[in-house]
């Protein structure tokens, strides 16, 4: 996965023109490619580019039908703000783990939020780095105990999420 973005969208976003961007990429000294006349760049370039001050945000997808586009659209909001140079953490809480499989992570070689919980695993273990600003952590199929865990050991459930990712 390498997620990047037009100059032309850029210049949309600022209200500025493609060339206005194409200076302000070389003035900066700032990291794109160039591809068949076009002009794209990544996370590192957008935090630079933009001035965005991102403060923390909790975004929850959950819809208990299949089907519905719960991973497409978490994995589209995530890499289209990682975009705009915001730094992001997808947590997959899924048993089937399809955002981790959207990301290409292998679940088996990585502890999940499960592990977190009961096994007392560093956060730092359980996240994964996507691309630059874009990290993950994992699920897979021990998740489906998630519930049942935080019930049976009496965690705080307002807090179990909040101070084990604070």
């Amino acid at each position: 996965m390498k997620p990047k973005m037009t100059a032309i969208e850029a210049a949309s976003f600022l209200g500025v023109t493609v060339q206005a961007v194409h200076k302000q990429l070389r003035t900066k000294d700032l990291a794109f490619e160039k591809s068949q006349n076009r002009v794209f760049f990544s996370h590192s370039t957008s935090k630079k580019l933009f001035p965005i001050e991102f403060k923390h945000k909790v975004i929850a997808i959950q819809i208990v039908k299949g089907g519905t586009g719960k991973t497409s659209l978490a994995q589209s909001i995530a890499v289209r703000a990682n975009l705009y140079g915001a730094r992001v953490l997808c947590i997959d809480l899924d048993q089937q783990g399809n955002l981790t499989q959207s990301f290409n992570v292998n679940s088996e070689e990585f502890p999940a939020m499960i592990d977190l919980l009961t096994e007392g695993h560093p956060i730092a273990n359980v996240i994964v780095p996507i691309v630059p600003g874009l990290d993950l952590i994992p699920s897979r199929i021990e998740n489906a105990i998630l519930d049942n865990t935080i019930m049976l050991k009496r965690f705080p459930l307002d807090r179990v999420y909040r101070d084990t990712l604070s």
